[in-house]
C-alpha cells in the first residue's frame, strides 16, 4: 500500500496549499450552489475532486456518503478511506486500487458514482470514524456500511450542491 499511497496523497497534492479550514469541500463548486454540470448526469456524470480536512485527532477511519432526494437515497459509498487522505480525485473509477479504499453499492445496488440529475439536492457527508476499518468486503450495501459505522462516528461533515439551476425540486 506504501507507494500506491504516496502516489495518490502526491496526486491529490498538487494545488493544494495547505489543509481546509472546513472538514468536506469541493474545488469544483461551493457548498450550497450548483454542482456544474460535467459532473451531474447531463454532462460527464463523473465524481467531483472532493477534498477532506481538519478531522478529529481521534480519527482513524473514514466513510463518505453522498445522498440525494427525499427520503433520503444514498448515490454513491466509500468506506474504510484512511484519515491521511487528503481526498479523492475527479472521476474515481470503479476499479480502485485495493487497499486504498472500498466502494459500496448504493441505494440503486451499484457501485460507483451515480450523478445528480437536475432539481435535486446532494449532500455529500464525511464520516469520521474511531475505528480503522469496517471489516466489511467490497461492495458491500450502504445499508451494511451505515449499520456499521454506527457508534463509531467522531464527527460527520456536510458538502451540499444542487444539480440544475435554480432552487431544487426534490430535496
Amino acid at each position: 500500500m506504501g507507494r500506491r499511497f504516496l502516489s495518490w496523497v502526491m496526486a491529490l497534492a498538487t494545488g493544494m496549499a495547505s489543509a481546509h479550514p472546513a472538514g468536506l469541500t469541493s474545488p469544483a463548486f461551493v457548498n450550497g450552489k450548483t454542482i456544474p454540470s460535467h459532473y451531474t448526469c447531463l454532462g460527464a456524470a463523473v465524481s467531483p475532486p472532493l477534498r477532506f480536512g481538519h478531522l478529529p485527532a481521534a480519527t482513524q477511519g473514514l466513510v463518505l456518503i453522498a445522498w440525494a432526494g427525499k427520503p433520503p437515497q444514498a448515490q454513491w459509498v466509500l468506506y474504510d478511506l484512511p484519515p491521511e487522505a487528503p481526498g479523492l480525485w475527479e472521476n474515481v473509477p470503479l476499479g480502485v486500487e485495493p487497499g486504498l479504499f472500498f466502494q459500496g453499492r448504493n441505494g440503486l445496488d451499484r457501485l460507483g458514482y451515480s450523478p445528480p440529475c437536475a432539481g435535486l439536492r446532494y449532500t455529500f457527508v464525511l464520516y469520521a470514524l474511531d475505528v480503522p476499518g469496517m471489516g466489511l468486503t467490497p461492495g458491500a450495501s450502504y445499508r451494511e456500511v451505515f449499520q456499521k459505522m454506527q457508534g463509531h462516528v467522531l464527527q460527520k461533515f456536510e458538502l451540499v450542491g444542487y444539480s440544475g439551476e435554480g432552487p431544487p425540486t426534490v430535496y
